[in-house]
């Protein structure tokens, strides 16, 4: 019992430390004040969803539907702030953290698992910009299939394979194309049928993933039929977002390279662990470990999913965090069994080995490991004031977006509809206003391809039909990074309307776009400018 307990508990502390930096982490890069884009999306809809709106019916979103439950969860946990939003964010990454701790260590040896976890951590920190990303959640999910298929491979039990499906759908539910795991192990699973005399019962594996997968899928396709909801759902998650990823090849490329520039160094290291990997699955497949065969075909297949849009924003990154915690793992792995032998031979510990690797990989994340410190003690981001008072003022701080808020609460009561015109969802959010029409934002009115008019006139018939009572034209901050130089949105406000015009090569209005435009001018006045005058504020002339 002593024994079993001297095991346990630097195992649970290091399992306690791993959370204390991710609480670090999330403390220093999560945004605490006004919701950022995607954030303000979801937790609009999520709000709405509380209050009886169906998603894809009420509300228009290319997203699938489970982040908008996990954002209606963590309104459900706080609904006066965005505390309960970040405390399920932090669950996920502490839950993400210690699958993949486990996984790593049940893959690898300890050392290895906790160098791979760290790094995971770091390169997390420095690509979650903001928070409460699809990506983010999914983490959780990716580190869970990855476990159990290798237990379900070393071991030898199938019961592990419906889980899998379960993850995988789950994944599916929160970002279509963070299915690359599962791609992966499907991939395996056939070469290692092809290449291999053993018995793998390769058909009733694929059957209980697919019973996994189709159980949860065939809930929510379910919830979508009963609310006549599967057929917009299929018109904004899958058409809407094949058209929004037919950009220039250059573009995809393009994604792939700013990966690989963003996470310098790190990405010398996953190059160069991913060729040792090569070399020792065609040179002596003995020793190659699943993780280590699964990564050849997964670190790939990833790198293609992340370019499909050909944009760069970097939480799309964050689902290569499971490979490349694989890749650095593998990295300390890889050389200490392969030179196992040459190192007995000559009288060398493995240990010296592995201290040098950790003493040079350590000099290398020296800077952002300072970083991470420096900005938690920092006055900005501490959390405990010099009075031993907690500072909570940086929480749910909208100052920054301030004038824009009290406006919209002066000029309007709670069940005015407003419009904003734009990218700028949170303001709906923190307001507790509704839009006239399911096009709270206005993306997909915008996209060649998707739009018809059919969709324009439903979002001219509503606005006619609901005024509403303001107007924040907020287009100048509609950039889509990768696709677009100038606004997506064409402005409201008429000398941003003509020089978005000119810049898109028009000498007059568009014509599908002629009657909204009218509508605008015809019933809306401009009564000034909101935030640092960048937005621009129109009135419904009564």
């Amino acid at each position: 019992m002593k024994k079993k307990f001297s095991v346990i508990l630097p195992q649970l502390f290091l399992l306690l430390f791993f959370i204390f930096i991710a609480f670090l982490i999330l403390n220093v890069n999560l945004n605490t004040r006004i919701p950022m884009r995607d954030s303000g999306v979801f937790l609009n809809v999520a709000r709405q969803v509380l209050d009886g709106k169906i998603p894809y019916i009420h509300l228009w979103d290319h997203k699938p539907p489970l982040i908008y439950f996990i954002n209606a969860l963590a309104l459900l946990i706080d609904n006066k702030s965005l505390f309960g939003l970040w405390f399920l964010e932090f669950l996920f990454l502490s839950a993400s953290t210690i699958v993949c701790y486990f996984l790593l260590k049940k893959s690898f040896r300890k050392g290895s698992a906790i160098f791979g976890t760290t790094i995971f951590l770091l390169t997390f920190a420095k690509l979650l910009t903001g928070g409460n990303y699809t990506e983010e959640y999914a983490l959780l999910f990716q580190f869970l299939i990855l476990l159990f298929f290798v237990l379900a491979e070393k071991e030898n039990k199938y019961r592990f394979y419906p889980f899998i499906g379960i993850f995988s759908a789950l994944i599916f539910l929160l970002k279509i194309n963070a299915i690359g795991i599962t791609i992966s192990i499907i991939l395996y699973l056939i070469i290692q049928k092809i290449i291999s005399n053993k018995k793998s019962h390769l058909i009733k594996k694929f059957l209980d993933m697919s019973l996994g997968f189709i159980f949860v899928l065939a809930i929510i396709l379910l919830y979508l039929l009963f609310k006549k909801a599967f057929d917009e759902f299929i018109d904004q998650v899958f058409k809407y977002n094949f058209i929004y990823q037919k950009v220039q090849i250059q573009n995809k490329f393009n994604a792939i390279y700013n990966f690989f520039k963003i996470i310098y160094p790190t990405s010398i290291l996953l190059i160069f662990s991913y060729l040792i990997n090569l070399y020792i699955f065609f040179r002596e497949k003995n020793k190659t470990s699943i993780l280590n065969a699964l990564i050849i075909i997964l670190f790939p297949i990833e790198l293609i999913l992340i370019s499909l849009s050909g944009r760069d924003y970097w939480h799309y990154y964050i689902c290569l965090l499971p490979s490349i915690a694989i890749l650095i793992a593998s990295l300390i792995s890889n050389p200490v069994n392969y030179f196992s032998s040459f190192l007995k031979k000559h009288g060398l510990g493995k240990k010296l080995l592995l201290i040098t690797v950790y003493i040079l990989l350590g000099i290398i994340y020296l800077k952002p490991i300072y970083s991470l410190v420096y900005k938690n003690l920092s006055l900005e981001y501490r959390l405990i004031g010099r009075d031993f008072k907690p500072r909570t003022f940086r929480f749910n701080n909208f100052e920054e977006k301030q004038d824009t808020i009290d406006l919209i609460n002066k000029t309007t009561s709670s069940n005015d509809p407003i419009l904003i015109y734009g990218s700028e969802s949170a303001l709906y959010f923190i307001t507790q206003r509704n839009s006239p029409t399911r096009y709270f934002y206005q993306y997909p009115l915008f996209i060649k391809g998707y739009v018809n008019e059919s969709k324009i006139n439903e979002f001219l018939t509503d606005l006619k039909n609901n005024m509403p009572k303001i107007i924040i034209d907020a287009s100048t901050s509609t950039a889509d990074i990768g696709a677009e130089k100038s606004y997506l949105l064409e402005p409201i406000y008429f000398p941003e309307r003509e020089k978005w015009l000119k810049e898109k090569g028009f000498t007059t209005q568009p014509k599908e776009y002629k009657d909204i435009f009218n509508f605008f001018d015809n019933n809306y006045e401009f009564i000034g400018t909101t935030y640092s005058n960048k937005w621009y504020v129109f009135k419904y002339n009564e």
